[in-house]
C-alpha cells in the first residue's frame, strides 16, 4: 500500500535562557487511515546541520493515533535538517523522511511539513492469463431434453489452480464446476449460448462462447467465440478482453489498483508489441496490434503513480495468434474385420471410415494389446490395417484405432479378436505393463503408456538343476505392454534393458514417474544455449548457476556438469556466452527438450551463492544456496520445427524423440537475477554414523566427502524421486572425520510452496582396484567411489536429524567363499556363480542390487571397467549369470531401505529411500 506520516514542526525562541541562541521543535505525527496502532511501535526524530554534533534526537510519544513531542536546544542557524523514523516492534523502519534547508532563527517560529514515504514498496504484481488449450463437444446438435457431452483443458502459466464454470441461459450442467460436464438442453428448439469461463486463482479469467443447436433433426452449426482475461499504488489484477490478441482486432486493458490513501493516479501504459493505444494514460486503454509478435505473445506494463511519489509496476502477458474455438469429435461411419477369432500366427485385417463433422481432415493412428501390427493404410476418410495373431495366442486381443482431427479432438475404436477354441500357452507367459506418470507444474499426473517396441525385455530362467540360466526372448509393444512366453519357473530374472530384477511374479508393472508433459519433443542438433545474465552477485569460482523448466521436463541443470560453459571472472557481475544446448543438457543428465511458448514454457534461472560456515567445522562447512533468480519466459531465437522418433534408448531401452527436420537455432535466456526473500533450515548431520558404515565397504576404503543436499519436487511424496529436480542449497565437507556437525542454510525457494522438500545426506568412500596384466604385474591403480546415502522429506521449521537408516551388506561371498572387498581375487566361479552375503547390521533392507562390472587392463596399462548390468532382488543371495571365462569381475552390493515398495513395481519408489553399499572382491569364472 502507499501510505505516508505527515510530520508538524514548529520552531521557536527558548524562553527559559534569554541568552540563549537555541530553539525547540514541537513535533506531532498523524498515522494514516490504512495503518492500525500495532503497526508502528516507535518513532523517533533527528535535527543535523552545521555545529551540531552529534545529532540531535528525540522519542515521541503515542497518544491515541497521534505521535507527539518536544526537541529542545536546537542551536539557530542554517541548513538544519529534520528526519524522523517510524518503525515496528522489532526495530524495522517501516516510513522514514526528511527536510533539509531549514534556518532557525532566535526569536522567530517557523513550521515544516516532512512527508514520510513508506520504505518498502510491494513488489511487482505479474500474472498471465490462464490458457484453454482445448473444448470439445460430443456434438454441436441436440434434441430437445437430449444430452451432449462437454470437456476442457486448460492451464495456467504462472501454474496457479484453475477453476471451471459453466453457463448457459437455458438447460442445465451435471457438473457445472468440473473440467468435464454435461449439458440437458430444454424442451424448445433454438440455438442457445453456451458460455466456459476459466479463472486463475489471482482473479484472471479466460472464457469461450459457442452456440448448441436444439433441433429434432440434429442439423450442425458454427461456432462464435469470445476470450476474456483478466501496489505507494498497488495494482491487484491485470486484464486483457479479449485475452487473445488478433491481428487488427482491438483488446480493452484494464487493472484493479488499489490506493490506500485515496490518492488520484496517474496510468502509464506500455507494450513490447506493434499496435496502438487509444490513449496509454487512460485506466483503461484499447489497445489494436498490428504486427504478430514472433513469440506468440505480447507484455503489457502498467505504471501506476500517485502525486506524491509512489509507484507501482505490473505485467500481463497475453497470447497473440488464434482464439480457442468449440470442436465436434470425429464420428465413426462404419467399421469391418475379416476374422472374429485367430490360431497363434495368424493375419486378421480391418478398418474403418470416419469424417469430422466441423469438415477438417482426419487422421489414424494403430496400437495393439499383443500381436503385431503388419501394415496400415489410410486415406482422408478411412483407413484399414493387418494384424497378426502372437505365436502364444490364448487370451483376446484389442487393436485399436485413434481417429484425430485437424483440431487434436480423439476418439477410439477398439477391435477384439478371439483366440481359436483350444488354443492354450499355459500359465508359462509373462506378462507387463509400463505407463509413464508425468507430473505437472501443479503436481498433476497424466498416465500414458510408454513405447516398449524397441526395449529389450526377456527372462533369464533357471535351468532345473539351479546351475545356470536360459534365456528367453519378450516382445515389448507400442502400448506400453509386454509378453514373455515360455517362461517354464519361477522365480526368474526379468530383464528390461541392463536391470534384471528377481521375481516370481508372471505381471509386473514397470511404469514410473517423469517430469513434465508427455509429448514434449527435442531440439534439434547444433541448437545453442545462449546466456544473457546481469545482476549477478559478484561471481566466485566456487557459485553455481542452475535452470531448471518444469513444463519441457528439464528437471535439473547445473553449470558444474554443463560442457564448455561460459564461467564468468571472479567478481563479475554479468554472464554471457553461448553452448551446444543438446550436449550440455545430456551432461546434466537431462535431454534438450522443445520450449512452447504458447504452452507458458520458461527457465527458471536462479544463483546459487557460496559462502564457508566456520561455526560448523573448524576446517570450515563449504555452502551453496539459492539466493537470486528470474524467470525467462521469451526463448527469442528457439527453433519452431516439427520432430520426429529418431530411435535413441533411454538406459532401460525405451526410445526417445529428437528433432527431425526442423532447422537449429538459438534459445536465448536473457534477463536479470533479483534478490529473493531467504529461509533458514537446520539440520543435524550425524556424520560419524555415516563415516563408519561407509569405510566398511572395503578393507582399503578412504572417505572422500560428505554432503547434504536440499531441494524440490512435485509430487515427491508420492513418487519419490522420479526425476531431477533443482537444488535450493548444498553443502560440502572435503575434511571427513571430524565428527557429527550442524547444518543450517539460508535460501530463497522460487518454486511453488506446495512442492514438497526432499534433503538428502551422504558419506562418499572410494577404494584401490587394479587389474592382473599377461605378464602378471598389475595396472595401475583406480580408486572407484561407494558411498551411505539417507534421503526423506523436509521437517520445515525444525532441526532435522540426519541419520543412516540402512547399513551395507555384510560377508560377502561366492560361491562360499569369502569375498569382501580388499580380499583377495576368488578363482573358478564358474559363468553363473551363487552371490551370497548377510544382512545389514543396521535398518531392515527391502530390496539388494548387485551391480556387475567387468574389470580390465587399458591398452596402455591403466585400469578400466565396464558396466554389465544391474540384478536386484529382495533374497540375500542370487546367481549371476552368464559371465565369460578368462574375464574378472567384481560387484558393488548394494542393501537399499526403500519402505512400501516392492519389485512387483520396481521403478515405483517413495519419499524415504536408503542405502549403503559395499565392494566384493575381484572374481574370475
Amino acid at each position: 500500500m502507499a501510505a505516508l506520516l505527515w510530520v508538524t514542526i514548529s520552531v521557536g525562541c527558548t524562553t527559559q535562557d534569554p541568552s540563549s541562541r537555541s530553539g525547540s521543535a514541537e513535533v506531532r505525527v498523524t498515522l494514516p487511515q490504512a495503518l492500525s496502532a500495532a503497526d508502528v511501535k516507535r518513532v523517533r526524530v533527528e535535527v543535523q546541520g552545521p555545529g551540531i554534533s552529534p545529532s540531535i534526537t528525540a522519542e515521541l510519544v503515542q497518544v491515541g493515533t497521534t505521535w507527539q513531542g518536544t526537541v529542545a536546544n536546537i542551536p539557530a542557524g542554517p541548513e538544519r535538517v529534520i528526519s524522523a523514523f517510524a518503525s515496528d516492534a522489532a526495530g524495522v523502519v517501516l516510513f522514514q523522511g526528511s527536510a533539509g534547508g531549514l534556518i532557525v532563527s532566535a526569536g522567530s517560529t517557523m513550521s515544516a511539513f516532512l512527508l514520510l514515504q513508506q520504505v518498502n514498496t510491494p513488489p511487482p504484481f505479474y500474472n498471465e492469463a490462464p490458457r484453454i488449450s482445448s473444448l470439445v463437444l460430443s456434438s454441436n446438435t441436440v434434441t430437445p431434453g437430449g444430452s451432449i457431452y462437454l470437456s476442457a483443458s486448460a492451464y495456467d502459466p504462472n501454474g496457479d489452480a484453475l477453476s471451471f464454470s459453466w453457463t448457459g441461459a437455458a438447460g442445465s450442467f451435471s457438473t457445472p464446476t468440473s473440467d468435464w460436464t454435461s449439458w440437458t438442453a430444454p424442451s424448445s428448439e433454438g440455438t442457445h449460448r453456451l458460455r466456459l469461463e476459466v479463472t486463475d486463482a489471482r482473479g484472471t479469467s479466460t472464457s469461450v462462447n459457442f452456440d448448441v443447436y436444439v433441433l429434432s433433426d440434429g442439423v450442425s452449426g458454427s461456432v462464435d467465440v469470445t476470450v476474456g482475461f483478466n501496489t505507494w499504488p498497488e495494482i491487484r489484477a491485470m486484464q486483457g478482453t479479449p485475452a487473445v490478441l488478433g491481428l487488427g482486432s482491438v483488446t480493452r486493458l484494464s487493472a484493479t489498483v488499489v490506493d490506500a490513501d485515496g490518492d488520484a493516479l496517474s496510468y502509464a501504459w506500455f507494450t513490447d508489441c506493434s499496435g496502438l493505444f487509444d490513449d496509454p494514460a487512460a485506466a483503461s486503454p484499447s489497445f489494436t496490434l498490428t504486427m504478430m509478435p514472433p513469440s506468440g505473445r505480447c507484455f503489457f506494463q502498467l505504471s501506476v503513480s500517485d502525486p506524491n511519489g509512489g509507484v507501482h509496476l505490473g505485467t500481463l502477458a497475453l497470447q497473440a495468434g488464434s482464439t480457442p474455438r468449440a470442436n465436434v469429435m470425429p464420428r465413426i461411419d462404419s467399421a469391418w474385420q475379416s476374422l472374429s477369432s485367430a490360431h497363434g500366427g495368424e493375419l486378421v485385417s480391418m478398418g474403418l471410415n470416419a469424417h469430422d463433422p466441423d469438415g477438417s481432415f482426419v487422421s489414424f493412428s494403430w496400437s495393439a494389446s499383443a500381436g503385431e501390427l503388419r501394415t496400415s493404410t489410410w486415406t482422408s476418410t478411412s483407413t484399414q490395417a493387418d494384424w497378426v495373431a502372437p505365436s502364444c495366442f490364448d487370451t483376446p486381443a484389442y487393436i485399436s484405432v485413434m481417429v484425430t482431427d485437424a483440431d487434436g479432438a480423439s476418439l477410439y475404436y477398439n477391435f477384439s479378436v478371439l483366440p481359436m477354441p483350444g488354443e492354450s500357452c499355459g500359465a508359462l507367459a509373462v506378462n507387463g505393463i509400463r505407463n509413464t506418470y508425468n507430473v505437472v507444474g501443479d503436481g498433476s499426473l497424466i498416465s500414458t503408456p510408454a513405447d516398449l517396441s524397441t526395449t529389450v525385455i526377456g527372462a533369464y530362467v533357471p535351468t532345473a538343476d539351479g546351475s545356470g540360466f536360459v534365456y528367453v526372448t519378450g516382445m515389448g509393444r507400442p502400448d506400453g505392454t509386454f509378453t514373455i512366453p515360455g517362461v517354464e519357473r519361477t522365480p526368474y530374472y526379468l530383464r528390461v534393458g541392463s536391470n534384471s530384477f528377481w521375481t516370481s511374479s508372471r505381471f509386473v508393472d514397470l511404469s514410473a514417474g517423469s517430469l513434465g508433459r508427455p509429448d514434449v519433443g527435442l531440439e534439434p542438433a547444433g541448437t545453442q544455449l545462449a546466456l544473457q545474465i546481469d545482476g549477478l552477485t559478484p561471481w566466485q569460482s566456487t557459485d553455481d548457476l542452475q535452470l531448471h523448466a518444469t513444463g519441457p521436463g528439464i528437471g535439473y541443470f547445473s553449470a558444474t556438469c554443463a560442457t564448455s560453459f561460459p564461467w564468468p571472472a571472479d567478481g563479475a557481475t554479468t554472464l554471457t556466452g553461448s553452448m551446444d544446448y543438446g550436449n550440455t543438457m545430456r551432461s546434466c543428465g537431462t535431454v534438450p527438450a522443445r520450449f512452447d511458448s504458447f504452452r507458458g514454457d520458461f527457465f527458471q534461472v536462479t544463483q546459487h551463492v557460496s559462502r564457508v560456515d566456520f561455526s560448523s567445522l573448524p576446517t570450515g562447512l563449504t555452502l551453496t544456496e539459492l539466493r537470486k533468480g528470474f524467470q525467462a519466459h521469451d526463448l527469442s531465437g528457439s527453433t519452431d520445427g516439427g520432430t520426429t522418433t529418431d530411435g535413441g534408448t533411454t538406459t532401460d531401452g525405451g526410445t526417445t524423440t529428437d528433432g527431425g527436420t526442423a532447422s537449429p537455432g538459438t534459445l536465448m535466456v536473457k534477463g536479470t537475477l533479483l534478490p529473493m526473500p531467504t529461509l533458514t533450515q537446520g539440520f543435524d548431520f550425524r556424520a560419524s554414523e555415516f563415516e563408519t558404515l561407509a569405510l566398511a565397504a572395503h578393507s582399503g576404503a578412504t572417505l572422500v566427502q560428505e554432503s547434504v543436499n536440499l531441494g524440490t519436487l512435485p509430487s515427491y511424496l508420492e513418487l519419490g524421486q522420479y526425476d531431477g529436480y533443482p537444488d535450493l542449497a548444498n553443502a560440502f565437507n572435503e575434511n571427513p572425520g571430524q565428527g557429527n556437525f550442524p547444518v543450517v542454510f539460508e535460501y530463497g525457494n522460487p518454486y511453488p510452496g506446495y512442492w514438497p522438500k526432499t534433503v538428502m545426506a551422504q558419506a562418499i568412500a572410494s577404494a584401490p582396484f587394479s587389474a592382473t596384466l599377461p605378464d602378471g604385474g598389475t595396472s595401475r591403480t583406480v580408486w572407484y567411489s561407494t558411498s551411505v546415502f539417507s534421503q526423506s522429506p523436509v521437517w520445515e521449521g525444525s532441526t532435522q536429524p540426519l541419520i543412516p537408516m540402512v547399513g551395507p551388506p555384510r560377508d560377502v561371498r561366492v560361491n562360499g567363499a569369502p569375498a569382501s572387498g580388499g580380499g583377495p581375487t576368488v578363482p573358478a566361479v564358474g559363468t553363473s556363480p551363487m552371490l551370497s552375503w548377510a544382512p545389514p547390521a543396521l535398518g531392515a533392507a527391502t530390496r539388494y542390487q548387485a551391480r556387475l562390472y567387468e574389470l580390465y587392463a587399458t591398452s596402455t596399462g591403466g585400469t578400466g571397467r565396464t558396466l554389465v548390468g544391474y540384478y536386484t532382488t529382495t533374497d540375500t543371495q542370487l546367481r549371476l549369470p552368464n559371465l565369460v571365462t578368462g574375464k574378472t569381475y567384481f560387484v558393488i552390493l548394494y542393501a537399499y531401505s526403500i519402505p512400501g515398495t516392492t519389485l512387483d513395481k520396481p521403478y515405483q519408489y517413495g519419499p524415504e529411500y536408503h542405502y549403503a553399499s559395499v565392494f566384493s572382491a575381484k572374481f574370475a569364472p
